[in-house]
């Protein structure tokens, strides 16, 4: 969900069991510019480096075993 605050964005998911860790993969569309960070949590909020851009978004847990398959892509608009 959009958040109030410039440039964020409240992420929730859910937890998948055993998960030590969520990486969160966000690119800009249309380039090969991506970031990512790593929580413990099922949720986050993002902050995007620049606002008025597209970004697709992904979430891959990690376990003992390592990193699982990524979520489905979130295409969203940033203000």
């Amino acid at each position: 969900k959009y958040s109030p605050f410039p440039s964020c964005m409240d992420m929730k998911w859910a937890r998948v069991p055993g998960a030590k860790s969520y990486v969160i993969e966000y690119t800009e569309l249309h380039t090969d510019i991506a970031h990512k960070e790593v929580c413990s949590r099922a949720n986050k909020v993002l902050k995007f480096p620049k606002s008025r851009t597209d970004y697709s978004i992904r979430v891959a847990a990690v376990g003992t075993a390592g990193q699982g398959p990524w979520s489905q892509v979130l295409n969203a608009f940033v203000v």
